[in-house]
């Protein structure tokens, strides 16, 4: 770590190299924030409740893994709460939580629920996040990266057919969006257009194209995020032509 790179830095002429400040994806919560947090309606907040007694290396990074899939979501957030007076305990207490530590996940549209999974599995609380924030990122975060839940309504019409009108409405809910997932949305929109111009195969035959680009070593970092991001996207049309969940019937 930066340890060896600084004694590196001491010792050997010319060099500088430092290694970034390591990224926290979990933000520490105090007591008197803790209800106005978790109750914001736009956020899908998974809470860690600890005392300090009972920290876990295996949980710390396991949700360090959950936090760089769900990176690039704005609508989910990771948070801890250390249980040290009597203010942290009621909170606990209010989510019916009496052995430390316990994970309570306070869906953007519902009610609590508590991740009864193993603690140290990232993928258990990544599950439980997609189940109830209806997103589909993977433990790698690009599994199902950009999908926006709004815009799949779009997706099972396009399946029968893209029309002037489709294009129209779909434009208008993308709009009606913000940050991160207008962005997204927008690229729904440039599908739909795409396969009116170019007709069915426009998907399959797009998929392969970005297959090719992302195989490339030479691509980078930012154009890689982008091509998986189209991808994901695509293969969410692709899915529901195939009889998948965002409806039934072909492109």
């Amino acid at each position: 770590g930066n340890t060896l790179l600084k004694m590196l830095h001491e010792r050997v002429e010319g060099f500088t190299k430092i290694l970034p400040p390591q990224r926290d994806y979990v933000y520490k919560l105090k007591h008197e924030e803790y209800e106005g947090y978790v109750s914001d309606k736009t956020k899908n907040v998974l809470v860690y409740l600890y005392s300090p007694w009972s920290d876990r290396q295996d949980i710390k990074l396991a949700m360090d893994k959950v936090g760089k899939a769900f990176d690039d979501v704005e609508s989910v957030q990771l948070a801890k709460l250390a249980i040290e007076t009597i203010k942290e305990r009621d909170i606990a207490d209010g989510v019916q939580l009496k052995d430390y530590p316990g994970f309570i996940l306070y869906p953007a549209d519902g009610e609590w629920v508590r991740y009864t999974g193993d603690f140290g599995d990232p993928q258990g609380m990544i599950d439980l996040i997609n189940k109830k924030a209806g997103t589909s990122v993977s433990l790698d975060g690009m599994g199902g990266a950009g999908l926006v839940k709004e815009m799949e309504p779009f997706v099972a019409r396009a399946v029968k057919a893209v029309t002037d009108e489709l294009i129209t409405e779909a434009t208008e809910a993308a709009g009606a969006l913000e940050g991160a997932q207008a962005e997204n949305a927008k690229q729904y929109v440039k599908v739909m257009e795409r396969i009116a111009q170019k007709g069915a195969g426009y998907v399959e035959a797009e998929i392969g194209r970005l297959g090719g680009l992302l195989a490339k070593t030479s691509v980078s970092p930012e154009k890689r995020k982008l091509f998986m991001l189209r991808t994901s996207i695509l293969n969410s049309f692709k899915e529901a032509a195939a009889g998948g969940s965002a409806g039934d019937g072909e492109l």
